[in-house]
């Protein structure tokens, strides 16, 4: 009876290593991640099966806008409130990549500012200006800059808070922005006393 038993064993042990696999390749890995002031739904670790697509909403807080999506490490050109992926190759892991800014940032962002006027305050009064017509300026996500037309070579603008921002190395605060203007501000001197010089956009 004995020798029936470890037998019977003997099979199971074989058929269970003859039945060993290894996981199934057929299924990719996707990595949702959201930067702070939203998120990105569903988040975190999931599997999808290889021909399959996966759609992701992206909801940012409020009064922010969404700044980049990346996926696989590839800025997308059209960013929108949801990113659609596919698996396609086996194994792969799909990294998805979102960060938002605060509105002011999206204004600035948004399209060409022309350049109107620069005032010139003291204890908040105007006490001088100078008409800038024609000045064209594009500020880009990626910390570039064009002024009318010509990116601005070794100039790198970026965001420190909601209002804050540096270009170059000086520091500049939005004062105004909305749909058609931006107005930002820079501290300094006029006539040797402290002044706030204001760069008043529009845009069409």
């Amino acid at each position: 009876m004995n020798k029936i038993w470890i037998a019977f064993f003997l099979v199971l042990c074989l058929a269970f290593c003859g039945c060993k696999k290894e996981p199934s390749p057929e299924f990719c890995t996707v990595e949702a991640i959201a930067g702070d002031h939203g998120v990105i739904d569903p988040s975190g670790i999931s599997t999808l099966k290889i021909g399959d697509s996966k759609l992701y909403n992206i909801i940012p807080n409020d009064n922010y806008r969404l700044r980049s999506v990346k996926v696989k490490g590839v800025e997308q050109s059209t960013i929108s409130s949801t990113v659609s992926v596919k698996a396609l190759v086996p194994g792969e892991i799909i990294k998805i990549e979102v960060e938002f800014f605060h509105k002011n940032f999206y204004f600035l962002t948004e399209g060409i500012l022309y350049l109107q006027r620069i005032n010139i305050r003291q204890d908040g009064k105007i006490v001088d200006w100078s008409p800038r017509e024609g000045q064209s300026y594009k500020f880009c996500t990626d910390g570039s800059f064009y002024s009318n037309g010509i990116k601005k070579a070794g100039y790198v603008w970026k965001i420190i808070d909601d209002t804050h921002f540096m270009g170059g190395d000086q520091i500049f605060v939005i004062l105004v922005a909305d749909d058609h203007n931006i107005v930002y501000g820079l501290d300094g001197f006029f006539n040797g006393i402290p002044a706030v010089y204001e760069y008043n956009y529009s845009r069409p």
